[in-house]
C-alpha cells in the first residue's frame, strides 16, 4: 500500500443520492492534502483495505479503471523522480492525479505568464524616462497595491485579476480601512498610477484582457492649496521644540522653513548642493528637478542662518545641504510641529512653497513677474494667483499714477 498516497471514501459525506466521493489523500512534506477524484458511491461498497469499490456494484469496474489509472500514473512520476534524484512537486501530483499531463498543463501556463502587480510596475518604471519624484510615486503606489493585495487577497495578484470589482475594494480601503485614511486626490492619484501601468502592461504584452478603467471613472476630490499666513509662519519658526526632540523634527523644521523662505519643492531642497549657493550665502541659483526650469532666489537672512549651521555641523560626501529625509516621513514630523505651534492646517513639504508665494503676494511689494522669477514658473499666469488685490489697493495705484501724470 502507498505510503504517499491513499483512496478514502467521504462517509460524513454522503449525498441525497445515497452516494459518497471518494477521495485521494496525499501525504507530503509532513503535511495531508485532501483532493477529490470526482467519483462516488454507496459506502456500502466501498473496500477501504483494498482501496476498490466492491464488483457487487454496477460502476465498480470503471471507477477502480479510473482510480487504477490515476494512481499508476502517480507512480510512474514518482520512480522518474527518484531516478533523476528530484524531488516531486505537490503541484504536479495534482495535476497527475486530475489526468492532466504535466507537460501539456505547464505548456499552457506558460503561453500566458501575466505579470504580477509589482513587475507591471516595475517594467514600467525601468522603460519610461521618470524623475526621482515620480518614480517614487510610482513605487509607492506599487507598495500600498501589493500590501492591498496580500491583506485582501492573500497573495499578490497579476494584472488579469484586477477587475471592476478589485477597484471598488481598493479605493474602500484606502478611505476606510488603512491606518491614516487618504484623502480623495491622493485616492485618485493612485489609481490613475494603476490605471497607466496597466495600459501600458496590457499593450506591450499584447495580452487580450480588458483595462477595469474601461468602465470605471476616477473622481477627483476639490484642490484646495493650503498656505501659512505671515502670523501662522512666525509662530511656527517661533515654535519650541521639546529637548526630547529626535533629529528628524528638528532637520524637518529647517527645511520647512528653508522652503518658505525661498520656495523651493522638497525636491530641490534635497537636492540642493553647495555648488548651487554662492560663497557669501546670498542667493541660490539651480535648474528645478521637477520642470527642468533655472530658479535663481536670493537668500533670506533666517535661510542663510539654517544654511550655517548646516554648513558647520553636517557633512556630505555627495555635498548635500540638506541631510536625507523621506518625504512621507517629513509629513508626519510635520503634523507634530503643526500642534506645537499651534496650527490648525494640514501641513505637508508642498505647503512651504505655497507660503513663500502668498507672503510675497501679500507684500504688495512685489509683481506677478518677480513671483515668476522667483519660484521658477514657466508662465507667469502661475504665479498670479498669489497677487491678491483688494478694491482699495487699486485704488490707491490708481490715484498714485494719474497724480504723478499730472
Amino acid at each position: 500500500m502507498n505510503k504517499e498516497l491513499k483512496l478514502l471514501i467521504r462517509k460524513d459525506l454522503v449525498a441525497k443520492s445515497g452516494k459518497a466521493r471518494i477521495e485521494f489523500l496525499i501525504y507530503f512534506d509532513g503535511k495531508q492534502y485532501r483532493m477529490p477524484t470526482g467519483k462516488s458511491i454507496e459506502p456500502k461498497f466501498w473496500i477501504q483495505d483494498s482501496e476498490l469499490v466492491d464488483r457487487k456494484s454496477d460502476d465498480a469496474a470503471k471507477i477502480n479503471s479510473y482510480l487504477s489509472k490515476r494512481k499508476d500514473e502517480y507512480d510512474k512520476y514518482k520512480k522518474l523522480k527518484n531516478a533523476l534524484e528530484e524531488k516531486m512537486s505537490l503541484d504536479d501530483i495534482k495535476l497527475i492525479l486530475k489526468g492532466v499531463a504535466i507537460e501539456k498543463a505547464k505548456e499552457t501556463s506558460s503561453k500566458i505568464a501575466y505579470p504580477t502587480i509589482s513587475k507591471a510596475f516595475d517594467d514600467y518604471i525601468k522603460l519610461q524616462k521618470m524623475k526621482p519624484g515620480s518614480q517614487n510615486n510610482h513605487r509607492i503606489t506599487k507598495n500600498v497595491l501589493v500590501d492591498f493585495s496580500i491583506t485582501k487577497y492573500r497573495k499578490e495578484l497579476t494584472i488579469e485579476q484586477i477587475d471592476y470589482k478589485f477597484l471598488l475594494r481598493f479605493v474602500k480601503y484606502l478611505r476606510e480601512e488603512r491606518a491614516i485614511p487618504n484623502q480623495q486626490n491622493t485616492i485618485a492619484k493612485r489609481l490613475k498610477l494603476l490605471k497607466t501601468v496597466l495600459r501600458f502592461s496590457i499593450r506591450v504584452g499584447k495580452y487580450d484582457i480588458e483595462n477595469p478603467f474601461s468602465d470605471y471613472t476616477i473622481e477627483h476630490g476639490k484642490h484646495k492649496e493650503i498656505a501659512l499666513s505671515k502670523e501662522e509662519y512666525l509662530n511656527f519658526k517661533r515654535a519650541k521644540l521639546p529637548v526630547s526632540a529626535c533629529k528628524s523634527l528638528k532637520l524637518t523644521k529647517y527645511i520647512f522653513t528653508f522652503c518658505c523662505e525661498t520656495g523651493l519643492r522638497f525636491s530641490d531642497a534635497m537636492d540642493l548642493s553647495w555648488g548651487h549657493v554662492d560663497d557669501k550665502l546670498s542667493s541660490l541659483e539651480k535648474l528645478q528637478v521637477k520642470t527642468n526650469q533655472p530658479v535663481f532666489v536670493p537668500i533670506s537672512n533666517q535661510a542663510r542662518a539654517i544654511l550655517i549651521v548646516l554648513r558647520k555641523h553636517y557633512k556630505d560626501t555627495q555635498n548635500h545641504v540638506f541631510p536625507r529625509i523621506d518625504i512621507q516621513v517629513m509629513n508626519r514630523y510635520l503634523k507634530d510641529l503643526a500642534k506645537i505651534a499651534g496650527i490648525e492646517k494640514n501641513l505637508t513639504s508642498h505647503v512651504a512653497r505655497h507660503t513663500f508665494g502668498t507672503i510675497l503676494g501679500a507684500s504688495g511689494k512685489m509683481s506677478a513677474f518677480m513671483i515668476c522669477e522667483a519660484m521658477g514658473h514657466k508662465d507667469v499666469g502661475m504665479s498670479q494667483r498669489y497677487i491678491n488685490l483688494s478694491k482699495d489697493d487699486l485704488r490707491n495705484a490708481m490715484k498714485m499714477v494719474w497724480n504723478q501724470e499730472v
